[in-house]
């Protein structure tokens, strides 16, 4: 099931930034949240690959699901808005992580690897 979360993830995110960048056509609650949202299971399943190919162990725990939302949350959301005014920090989008944290978090559990 991860894999399939994974594709359709991934798929989603190109057609939206196609739509949205290539295109010009811009759906406001789209653009706002749905690449928060598809961001962590792309990364956690990422990680999780990275680790049985080069690390030998196993599917992330629910604490590393917890506490990489919560990493990529303060990265995002606190850190580069504190550097730049490029970024802007929004409780909506740590939302929006922990919605995508638990896509991940329930097709683990649905692959039996949790």
């Amino acid at each position: 099931m991860r894999i399939v979360l994974f594709v359709i993830s991934s798929i989603l995110f190109v057609v939206h930034q196609f739509l949205q960048w290539g295109l010009g056509i811009h759906l406001p609650i789209i653009d706002s949240f749905l690449d928060p949202i598809l961001a962590m299971p792309i990364l956690l399943i990422l990680m999780d690959w990275e680790m049985a190919v080069f690390r030998d162990r196993p599917p992330l725990t629910t604490g590393e699901i917890i506490a990489s939302i919560i990493v990529f949350s303060l990265i995002f959301e606190w850190l580069f808005p504190a550097l730049s005014n490029d970024f802007t920090g929004d409780i909506k989008d740590v939302v929006a992580y922990f919605v995508g944290g638990l896509l991940y978090y329930w097709a683990q559990q649905f692959d039996g690897k949790g």
